[in-house]
């Protein structure tokens, strides 16, 4: 029973398409790893591509791009804000997950929509 369900779950999910968020809750709400939208230099997604970009984020309990933004400042959060050391692997990462980020929330002209 499982198998097919499985089977049948794979074969719906190769259909669906990823589009662009509309608004800020859309943006804030996805995922930083496994996301085809969001992906480094190369083009691959972020956590599954060998490095470790994500492991320290992972560890911090940073999944989200809400994690990441600090909604009272208006900008990204440093990295003492999500409880993390300044070593350059930890910045290295952070600079890679901040730009594969598509537009910043703040770009978004309000927070909520009707639709939300």
């Amino acid at each position: 029973m499982w198998k097919s369900i499985l089977g049948a779950w794979i074969n719906v999910r190769l259909g669906l398409t990823k589009e662009d968020p509309t608004n800020r809750v859309e943006l804030l709400r996805q995922p930083l790893f496994r996301n085809p939208s969001l992906t480094n230099s190369r083009g691959l997604s972020l956590g599954v591509n060998g490095q470790n970009e994500g492991c320290t984020f992972t560890r911090s309990r940073h999944t989200r791009i809400r994690d990441l933004w600090n909604r009272e400042a208006q900008e990204w959060k440093n990295l003492s804000d999500l409880g993390m050391h300044f070593q350059a692997s930890n910045r290295a990462s952070k600079d890679i997950i901040l730009e594969s980020i598509p537009r910043r929330p703040d770009s978004f002209s309000s927070w909520a929509q009707p639709s939300d």
